[in-house]
């Protein structure tokens, strides 16, 4: 079964980026609400236990509302996914106009942090994938951290938006922390997202109420270096719209 939905996302994936050579973008986008609905049906597992956990983070919810949310955050999944299509065909003029950024008063903006080794963190949150792509247009030299995926195709559409974006990356069960310092000794910056279960890599902490593991690696490489830890983010407005906030060091 996993091969057949494998295939199938594959057989999807190369639909939609050929509709994005044709079609406006509304049209597509659109498109991720059948998808929501097909997901429900095809991932009743994956529901239930997404659902379960929305109930517990928002105890206040009703049943509907639980629902509302759990078909919201799929379509922005699949919204995430086609972003990236139209990245990959139009490049950084489209990037321009779909990511808008106005510093905050008081906050270093994107350029103070050319010249100099950051710590960025981020989480799954909004599209976390162009915001690589946008640091590096904003010529702010970056390497991520990113955890590989075990499909072989996501793995190659991923890698090909990435060379897009001439965006440098290293796996997560590959990285030399080592390396990680020198990069950012030597000026460029360091992309980590930190929001998944680190197992028995991490630290315990507690996350809604529940036991979990959090990664060591911003707070190591903090403590090593001394370099600033940045968050930033590529928040979700509408569907093809994002807006990058960068939080104070």
């Amino acid at each position: 079964m996993p091969l057949l939905l494998d295939a199938l996302a594959y057989l999807l994936f190369h639909i939609f980026y050929a509709m994005t050579a044709v079609f406006p973008e509304k049209f597509v986008y659109f498109f991720a609400h059948p998808l929501a609905f097909v997901a429900e049906k095809v991932f009743p597992k994956k529901k239930r236990e997404t659902c379960a956990r929305i109930r517990f983070a928002f105890p206040e919810l009703s049943a509907e509302e639980v629902e509302r949310v759990f078909r919201g955050m799929v379509k922005h999944i699949i919204w995430t996914i086609m972003e990236g299509m139209y990245f990959m065909r139009r490049g950084k003029g489209w990037l321009e106009q779909a990511i808008k950024y106005q510093p905050s008063p008081g906050v270093p903006g994107v350029e103070e942090y050319r010249k100099r080794g950051t710590i960025f963190f981020s989480g799954h949150i909004g599209n976390w994938e162009l915001l690589g792509a946008w640091m590096v247009s904003k010529n702010l030299p970056l390497v991520v951290v990113e955890k590989p995926q075990r499909s072989v195709w996501v793995r190659k559409a991923l890698e090909a938006l990435r060379r897009k974006s001439q965006l440098e990356w290293i796996s997560k069960d590959e990285v030399d922390f080592r390396e990680l310092v020198r990069a950012l000794k030597s000026g460029k910056s360091v992309g980590l997202i930190s929001d998944q279960n680190a197992g028995k890599r991490g630290v315990p902490v507690e996350f809604f109420g529940r036991k979990t593991s959090t990664f060591l690696g911003v707070a190591y490489l903090q403590k090593v270096t001394g370099n600033p830890v940045v968050p930033i983010f590529a928040l979700r407005e509408a569907p093809g719209k994002l807006r990058v906030e960068i939080l104070p060091p």
